[in-house]
């Protein structure tokens, strides 16, 4: 069994989901998914976010759930959570994203696969505070590197998940050309340095919301 908080959505729901009251609707895939309730029909709520506990089990396996999915349960993604500032167990909420410290050291390929299985990316930092909280979680957990999701690619400096590379905090830029993917130091006053993209590491992945 599995403690999940129970989002019902009101107003907010109409805008984002179609389908008929009582449709299961699965936007996204089983590692990415938390239930919702909505109101049975006929029923008009008065705010359009209201929290409760229920204990409940996933749809996608794990030990005996003590009810069943209702009719009403619907799924939604992470990145609707993360535009509430509400992640998942493991994941930490800064400034309407949600954030995940990887402690298990991978190749940085390896580790955008695992924060791609949950619709994150290798976090893209784009100023100095979000690069100081992630400083904070490395350090933290005794981490003195962790890759970050940006990578060079035709000439240029990229972040993996499409926003702008408007922010720089440069340690060392060794040649791009053998060093295409960037790590960062957990040191105050240490910034981010180009490194050999398969050298294992631990990992920050970011969600960023998309509703």
């Amino acid at each position: 069994m599995k403690t999940l908080l129970v989002i019902a959505l009101v107003h907010c729901v109409a805008l984002l989901v179609q389908g008929a009251a009582g449709e299961l609707l699965p936007l996204f895939n089983s590692r990415n998914r938390i239930f919702f309730s909505l109101p049975p029909r006929g029923v008009k709520p008065r705010f359009c976010l209201f929290v409760s506990n229920k204990i409940m089990n996933p749809p996608y396996g794990g030990a005996a759930a003590p009810r069943k999915a209702h009719k009403t349960d619907y799924y939604f993604p992470l990145s609707f959570l993360a535009r509430f500032s509400f992640c998942l167990d493991g994941w930490t909420s800064f400034r309407g994203s949600c954030y995940y410290l990887g402690n298990s050291a991978d190749s940085w390929a390896n580790a955008e696969d695992f924060c791609g299985s949950f619709g994150a990316s290798l976090a893209s930092v784009h100023n100095i505070w979000e690069y100081s909280f992630l400083q904070r979680l490395m350090k933290t957990a005794g981490h003195s590197f962790a890759w970050i999701g940006g990578y060079y690619f035709e000439g240029a400096w990229r972040w993996e998940d499409g926003t702008p590379f408007d922010y720089d905090n440069w340690d060392k830029e060794d040649s791009p050309d053998l060093f295409q993917c960037l790590q960062m130091d957990s040191q105050v006053g240490q910034g981010w340095s180009s490194h050999d993209c398969s050298t294992p590491f631990p990992f920050l992945c970011k969600l960023n919301p998309n509703c």
